[in-house]
């Protein structure tokens, strides 16, 4: 649904075919990552909703209590259906080449989406993805290595990618503040080996954004976590506040 200038994703909500792009790579299906659809749907529902609440208080603040509503919705999402059939055509945009991506389902999604948007709206871009439970934390992964390494604008894209980098760990782990996972605390890090970018030709949906000038990264959360902000929905807004405030913060 394109609707507004924060775009979630989440294309590992299905089965899909990964092609062995680098030397001596095989190809093989990524098996779907349980949760990661809803909580991208989910996460667009706050953002707009709290966007929503928000430009309430600002216009009643503004005309002294009048009824003027700003009706306008804040975040667009691109999901996967789990319930559909595996295609071997079907293929991952989180792994493809320069030759491949134009031609992928989420390639024309992002350039429909950044062509809906108005001039005074700035884009942002967060793909959601799952991974295992790892033995010793409950990271959430942050990659944004896109940023540091892609970022087309180098008169302030060291320093905006460097800005972002940091700031995202702080509003992450805000919205994670007492919360544990099997009684593990859930934090955010961006020194991580799931970077959201993979170099030498290969794009993520991550990478692709970036090219073309909208800020992106990518949040690979661990199973419990996923499972816990499925369940609780208060959690949930938490963490979609604490992106809004990342995305009013630094990338506005």
């Amino acid at each position: 649904m394109i609707q507004g200038p924060i775009f979630i994703t989440a294309a590992h909500s299905t089965r899909l075919q990964r092609l062995g792009l680098y030397s001596g790579d095989k190809n093989r299906i990524h098996l779907r990552e349980e949760w990661v659809a809803y909580l991208a749907i989910r996460l667009a529902y706050h953002l707009s909703k709290i966007h929503s609440e928000k430009k309430k208080e600002e216009a009643k603040e503004e005309s002294k209590g009048s009824n003027l509503v700003a009706a306008e919705k804040l975040a667009s999402f691109m999901v996967w259906s789990k319930d559909k059939p595996f295609n071997k055509d079907d293929i991952d945009p989180n792994y493809v080449n320069e030759k491949m991506y134009p031609k992928s389902h989420f390639y024309q999604g992002l350039r429909k989406w950044i062509s809906s948007l108005g001039e005074s709206d700035v884009p942002f871009h967060i793909d959601i993805h799952g991974k295992i439970n790892r033995k010793t934390d409950r990271n959430i992964d942050i990659g944004i290595e896109s940023m540091h390494q892609e970022w087309p604008y180098p008169d302030k894209g060291s320093l905006f990618a460097k800005e972002l980098d940091i700031l995202s760990i702080e509003y992450i782990n805000n919205a994670f503040v007492g919360v544990k996972c099997d009684n593990m605390e859930v934090t955010g890090i961006t020194e991580c080996w799931l970077s959201g970018y993979w170099g030498e030709g290969i794009l993520t949906m991550t990478t692709q954004a970036v090219l073309l000038g909208v800020p992106s990264f990518q949040l690979e959360i661990p199973r419990s976590v996923r499972k816990a902000l499925s369940l609780d929905d208060d959690l949930l807004r938490k963490l979609a506040l604490n992106i809004y405030n990342l995305y009013s913060d630094v990338v506005c």
